[in-house]
């Protein structure tokens, strides 16, 4: 099941395509489960004891952002790694219908060509007027060069007549 935002114009809000942060948290401690024992945790407070000595877990994205931030909420004794840190310097190919293949494309990518285990994410911004869209290609929406804000302006324009300017913000986490 995909974490979702919603999106409303009044708020003059521009998109902001980093509110995967909360997802990834949850997604985190639930992933690591078995490597670690929470001996406090709520929304805002996760202190967890590592019940191993040590862990590599690969984080699938070049956002050196996405990284700090997921850092920053691992118990010591896990190291979080990017495909930079494993030398993957190619682009993985995001060749899904869905967000969900894509997550899944980009782990195992990393685990058939790297050998580690890894989780990934997918996002996409989901208009209801639009039918869903830009959704899976919302980092390429106006283009293949993947500009953010040629993107939010033909998101705008797609909605200039529409009544109902609603959506969702939606982060998939495979592993």
């Amino acid at each position: 099941m995909g974490f979702q935002k919603r999106y409303n114009k009044n708020t003059k809000q521009r998109f902001h395509f980093l509110k995967w942060l909360f997802p990834i948290k949850w997604f985190v401690f639930f992933l690591l489960n078995n490597c670690i024992e929470p001996t406090q945790f709520s929304k805002t407070n996760l202190t967890t004891t590592v019940k191993k000595n040590y862990m590599k877990l690969v984080f699938a994205t070049h956002n050196l952002n996405k990284l700090k931030e997921v850092k920053e909420m691992v118990p010591e004794g896990i190291e979080i790694l990017s495909l930079s840190d494993i030398n993957c310097t190619e682009e993985i190919e995001e060749t899904g219908a869905t967000l969900e293949e894509n997550a899944r494309i980009k782990v195992t990518y990393v685990k058939d060509h790297y050998g580690y285990d890894c989780f990934s994410d997918d996002s996409g911004l989901e208009i209801d007027s639009l039918n869903g869209a830009p959704g899976v290609y919302s980092a390429r929406y106006a283009g293949e060069d993947k500009n953010n804000d040629n993107n939010i302006k033909k998101v705008w324009k797609n909605l200039k007549d529409k009544e109902n300017k609603s959506g969702q913000f939606r982060t998939i986490i495979a592993a």
